[in-house]
């Protein structure tokens, strides 16, 4: 776990969101296809203009999980706005919280066969 856990623990509390959000830490790479696959979506929001690629982000594409994230350098090369994926400004947290609910609105449409 990072050095920030604990504050995002207690952001999660204080917001009264703490049963809708798991602080994981590491898991073994035989297990990450199972973790992934048991995500509705993967919320990506980096700050670091210099995250080079983003494993986290095709880790889960690859598992067919939904990102939304931050445009930056990485992230932006292999995602397609709008068509694999959703391309926010970084630090815009409103603009992630749109994209999140697109994938929402889009499962239950689709759920509706």
């Amino acid at each position: 776990m990072g050095v920030l856990t604990e504050k995002h623990k207690k952001l999660a509390y204080e917001l009264g969101i703490e049963g809708r959000v798991l602080f994981r830490g590491a898991v073994p790479q035989e297990q990450l296809a199972r973790e992934y696959n048991a995500m509705d979506l993967l919320a990506f929001p980096t700050m670091r203009k210099a995250e080079s690629f983003g494993n986290v982000a095709t880790e889960a594409m690859a598992c067919s999980v939904p990102v939304a994230g931050s445009r930056i350098a990485g992230l932006s090369e292999y995602m397609v706005d709008g068509v694999n994926g959703y391309l926010v400004p970084s630090g815009d947290p409103e603009a992630l919280a749109k994209a999140m609910d697109l994938f929402s609105v889009y499962r239950r449409i689709s759920s509706n066969r």
